[in-house]
């Protein structure tokens, strides 16, 4: 059964990368953030297939992060696991995600520098409401368990919620 949550993940991830290339012509980040540049220069936004692909690409990243709303299998996964694939579980997956969101934000127009960031805010609203349900379901699930590993499942879902607030916020300005 989390198979399919798995391949569900990532096949929204790909459908958002195949609306990208789509959108922009590349596969290459550098090209994707150069080609998606030059539509808010000229166009004053981005056009439809590229926020959608953004917004689909991150979505389907929330599965490796164990962010809502790809959340469901994380606390059944790390009861069943043993305590050292559970804790492994906790860092790895989520460590490679969120460099995965990094680069796509920074693709999308995360900026260094004096101007800080500025993301379409397609995305991080996007970022902003599952970074706040993230949080809130984490949470809240964790309150109710009584299963050890079934807190720390619920308290890595809500972490990942903080860390998402972190991306929302941006790199910021540069000194």
């Amino acid at each position: 059964k989390y198979f399919f949550l798995g391949a569900l993940g990532a096949a929204i991830f790909l459908y958002g990368f195949v609306m990208l290339y789509g959108s922009t012509g590349t596969t290459s980040l550098t090209g994707i953030q150069a080609a998606l540049g030059h539509q808010l220069a000229a166009e004053g936004g981005l056009n439809t297939l590229a926020t959608l692909g953004l917004v689909l690409s991150v979505l389907g990243l929330c599965f490796k992060i164990a962010a809502v709303p790809m959340h469901f299998y994380t606390a059944d996964v790390y009861q069943g696991a043993a305590a050292t694939v559970s804790a492994f579980l906790a860092f790895v997956p989520k460590t490679a995600g969120f460099i995965a969101i990094m680069l796509i934000c920074a693709a999308a127009g995360w900026r260094f520098g004096d101007s800080g960031h500025d993301l379409p805010d397609s995305l991080a609203a996007t970022l902003s409401v599952i970074a706040v349900l993230t949080m809130t379901v984490g949470n809240v699930l964790a309150l109710l368990q009584t299963s050890i590993k079934r807190i720390l499942a619920y308290s890595s879902i809500a972490h990942s919620g903080y860390m998402l607030v972190g991306i929302v916020a941006g790199p910021g300005p540069s000194d």
